[in-house]
């Protein structure tokens, strides 16, 4: 039930259950990754890399026919997510959409996910850094926890480093403070 998959959330989204091959040596020279556990292929794949393109959302929605809820269906296609400031747990209005990536997922198991987390320009970029993985691996967590196996998913932080509105007000800062899932998979 949603309820329960909201109380999963909360009880997850206050502890790091996974962990970044990253963890010792994160600092700002680069973005943070974790496989999640998952056998990705070598140390150097990374999936949606530039050989493998990403899905676009007429794809998605062409492979999302395979749900049986339209509502799942039309919601294939949202895939940034806003956070709080300081804050990586998930909005209520947004877990039926998880739910919807996750039986997209489980019904193309082709399908590999990357997901982002941004932050905005302030704090430290270590600090940005590990937010914004906290905030992919809640996303990952609770996709996980609705039965998305491992090697299907990755988590990268990019921190402050990829903004997507320029500006150093609220408006900006909003549309920053994100975590973005990316497709790869969807031509066979």
């Amino acid at each position: 039930s949603t309820l329960g998959l909201a109380f999963a959330i909360a009880t997850l989204a206050g502890c790091s259950t996974l962990k970044s091959k990253n963890d010792e040596s994160a600092t700002a020279s680069g973005p943070l990754t974790n496989d999640l556990g998952g056998d990705m292929g070598s140390e150097g794949t990374e999936i949606n890399s530039v050989s493998e393109p990403v899905c676009s959302p007429a794809e998605l929605s062409a492979l999302a026919s395979v749900l049986p809820d339209a509502t799942q269906k039309s919601a294939i296609t949202k895939t940034v997510f806003l956070f709080g400031t300081d804050k990586s747990d998930l909005q209520p209005d947004t877990l039926g959409v998880f739910t919807a990536h996750a039986a997209l997922l489980k019904q193309q198991t082709t399908l590999r996910l990357k997901v982002v987390g941004h932050t905005d320009e302030r704090g430290t970029a270590d600090y940005n850094l590990a937010l914004g993985e906290r905030r992919a691996n809640t996303v990952a967590t609770f996709l996980a926890s609705a039965g998305v196996k491992s090697p299907q998913m990755r988590v990268i932080s990019f921190g402050e480093e990829k903004p997507v509105a320029a500006g150093n007000d609220e408006a900006a800062w909003a549309k920053n403070r994100r975590a973005e899932l990316s497709y790869t998979g969807c031509k066979k």
